[in-house]
């Protein structure tokens, strides 16, 4: 019953946006200046007509769908009345979370792995609190995927490459033990005397001088790791409320 009356007030507000205006950007919590607005909705539209897609930022100060912010941002798409291929980049304050989720035809293009990579990207903006730079970079991800939609993401290459390099590896070991098997070696002595001709060494002075001080110091890292997706949802597919199909993800900052 909460959820119920969660979205029918957050549905109140958004008709009433865009009864006003057909805008692109919601910025309810007041993070951008208006200039700032104008920059990004002129960038939208430019993305929009190219592409023939919809494209929303927003942002909220208010708590809605604690559990998953995916969902709030997907339902916000939704019943919106925006078209049903579509992107969305979402803030709340609230929770201190954002989230980017991909709608239609356009999740090909906007996959698991590149929602993440552009997620990733907006970790440092985000908690320094530079929200407009936050939309740029959204942006500018977002038209570099739209004009190549074949690219291969960062994460995908890495693996790609992780996995050459194991593989060469174990080409290389099973060469290298093949041909050693092969060797003819001779038997090994039990004593390093034994390798010694008799009467071949003779040693007439002995000493050990010690000359230096060597200290070795080795750093340990005490960090916590990587907290680019310390908190949120790595990017998945999911439902929205509408029962529409979305992929998505999100961060904590």
């Amino acid at each position: 019953m909460k959820k119920l009356l969660l979205i029918i007030v957050m549905l109140f507000s958004l008709f009433i946006h865009i009864e006003a205006s057909e805008q692109a950007v919601f910025d309810d919590a007041g993070l951008l200046t208006s200039e700032e607005i104008s920059d990004l909705e002129k960038a939208i539209n430019k993305l929009e007509d190219a592409h023939s897609i919809d494209i929303v930022i927003m942002t909220s100060d208010q708590f809605y769908y604690v559990d998953d912010i995916r969902v709030w941002a997907a339902d916000f798409y939704d019943y919106g009345g925006f078209r049903t291929d579509g992107l969305i980049f979402a803030i709340n304050m609230a929770s201190r979370e954002y989230a980017i989720v991909s709608s239609g035809n356009i999740q090909g293009v906007f996959n698991s792995g590149r929602i993440d990579e552009m997620l990733d990207k907006l970790i440092t903006p985000m908690r320094n609190g530079q929200y407009y730079s936050a939309g740029l970079s959204f942006l500018n991800d977002s038209r570099h995927f739209l004009e190549n939609p074949n690219a291969i993401n960062t994460d995908i290459a890495i693996e790609a490459m992780t996995f050459g390099l194991v593989v060469s590896s174990v080409v290389t070991m099973a060469f290298v033990l093949t041909n050693i098997s092969s060797m003819r070696l001779k038997d090994g002595k039990k004593q390093a005397n034994d390798y010694i001709k008799p009467q071949s060494l003779k040693l007439t002075y002995q000493n050990d001088l010690y000359l230096y001080s060597n200290i070795s110091r080795t750093y340990i890292n005490r960090s916590s790791g990587n907290n680019s997706r310390s908190g949120g949802h790595n990017s998945s597919s999911f439902q929205s409320s509408s029962g529409r199909s979305h992929t998505g993800g999100s961060r904590r900052f």
